[in-house]
């Protein structure tokens, strides 16, 4: 009995470091609990399982369907529907989570030591705390990663083709790929593992089949990820922003923190090159750390903040090692001198995060809707309604319909013919996606005006008492 308790030791440190952990992030007012810097896709798969529970799909038809996170906040929509504080606690629960299991792969490859100090660093990680708080694809990306590894270990040792293990990994394929293009890399790692470490050909085969199966069948049910992510962008501020946060934001310094971070993390990843397609857990951070740079979003840049750690922390504590000398200093002077650096930039970056929050700061698009609720708090709910850019977003702080942006159209005037009925849009005029609306409003200003005009987007309300005054008086008459 006391070999039993102590071996179940570890586990209850777990609980309690999360539960304390949690309590901190929660009770110090590091997250915000309204609808403001709520993730695009997020906010897609809550409005969902929301309307689910009130027994009404109609977001499908509208927004399309959102990743597949909504299958995870079904407990969200029957319990706490519309509760943003349930969401956060689920979101934090998985980031706790996928650190741990990250800890226990580090721990297996690695030993106690560089797993510690990984960890420990990665619950304190600024990117970590916003992912949180916005509820992004970080966290999830890594936990499905963590369980991927595990499912095809019981698997492997199941010995059953086609068994049950076979098919959940299936489904949490599709799962993975669903939230980010840094989802294949998942698949990918599988397929390497199986190439260079199969039970035998037949099973080999079921793999190959089944990964490009459950792709393939991702790709139809969701026609790509939607229209939020931005392809090929310079990741640097992403990865500034999650190893510094806000702190840094904008400066030289912060540019050359995020260059730092990249050229470690490159550094961390070439000496293990070789072991890809040996260790399903580190090929899939490997592989996703280089294939989400195709969309370098604050999703990628926690997987990569958490490979550079988990992947950097071992080799980190080898470099220390070979300095000659002996004693505490000698041979870890080095990584207690770069954890007290990550530690005390951590820090400061999570209490800048506090305190915009305390100072009620908002980011570009949530200043843009705050700005909207300025112009319609006073309108009746039946005379407005918007087309957004970020329709989700909009619509959970308004709450009010919301519908995506209008395709392009040939001119203006057939613009305004396919929306009417809409009483205002918003979207950022200079993304290349939007030139063509931002050209069709120019040829019918007479009938819209541009309320606000701000960094990262346009408010334009479209006056239909100036069309019906426009309007021939032999077209009324025909009408």
């Amino acid at each position: 009995m006391r070999f039993q308790l102590t071996r179940m030791r570890p586990a209850y440190w777990a609980v309690l470091i999360g539960v304390v952990w949690g309590a901190a992030l929660l009770f110090s007012d590091s997250l915000r609990f309204d609808a403001f810097g709520i993730d695009e896709a997020a906010a897609h798969a809550l409005l969902l399982n929301w309307s689910v529970s009130d027994r009404v799909i109609s977001t499908v038809f509208v927004f399309g369907l959102p990743d597949l996170r909504c299958l995870l906040f079904l407990p969200l929509g029957l319990y706490w529907p519309g509760s943003l504080l349930a969401a956060k606690v689920f979101s934090l629960l998985m980031a706790f989570l996928a650190t741990y299991a990250l800890y226990r792969w580090s721990q297996r490859r690695v030993g106690p030591e560089a797993a510690l100090i990984a960890s420990g660093l990665f619950l304190i990680a600024p990117g970590l705390l916003t992912q949180i708080d916005s509820l992004g694809n970080g966290p999830y990306l890594l936990l499905a990663f963590a369980v991927g590894a595990w499912l095809d270990h019981r698997y492997r040792q199941a010995h059953r083709p086609l068994g049950g293990w076979f098919f959940v990994q299936l489904l949490l394929i599709t799962f993975v790929v669903s939230l980010h293009p840094m989802g294949l890399a998942y698949p990918a790692a599988l397929l390497l593992t199986w190439h260079r470490n199969p039970i035998d050909e037949r099973q080999q085969k079921h793999i190959y089949i089944g990964v490009v199966f459950a792709i393939t069948f991702e790709f139809i049910l969701r026609m790509g990820w939607g229209d939020n992510l931005v392809w090929l962008d310079n990741p640097m501020p992403a990865l500034q922003s999650a190893i510094s946060g806000s702190l840094l934001a904008g400066t030289d310094f912060g540019l050359i923190v995020a260059v730092l971070a990249a050229v470690f993390l490159l550094g961390a990843l070439i000496p293990i090159r070789r072991q890809l397609g040996n260790d399903l857990m580190l090929s899939a951070l490997v592989l996703a750390s280089v294939a989400g740079l195709v969309a370098g979003n604050a999703d990628w840049a926690l997987v990569a903040t958490a490979t550079l750690l988990f992947v950097g922390a071992p080799g980190l504590i080898a470099a220390n090692e070979a300095i000659p000398g002996h004693g505490l200093m000698a041979k870890r002077g080095l990584v207690l001198g770069l954890c007290f650096l990550l530690s005390l930039l951590f820090l400061q970056a999570d209490k800048a995060h506090h305190l915009r929050i305390e100072g009620d700061q908002l980011g570009d698009v949530d200043q843009l809707i705050l700005a909207l609720v300025d112009e319609i708090k006073n309108t009746p709910v039946d005379e407005t309604l918007i087309m957004s850019q970020w329709p989700g977003k909009t619509m959970l702080v308004i709450k009010r319909p919301v519908l995506p942006l209008p395709p392009d159209f040939p001119d203006g005037e057939t613009l305004l013919k396919n929306v009417q009925g809409v009483s205002h849009l918003m979207f950022d005029p200079f993304a290349e996606a939007n030139h063509q609306l931002k050209a069709n409003l120019s040829q019918v200003s007479s009938q819209t005006e541009t309320l606000t005009l701000q960094k990262d987007g346009v408010i334009v309300k479209i006056n239909r008492a100036g069309q019906e005054k426009e309007t021939p008086p032999g077209d009324k008459k025909a009408n």
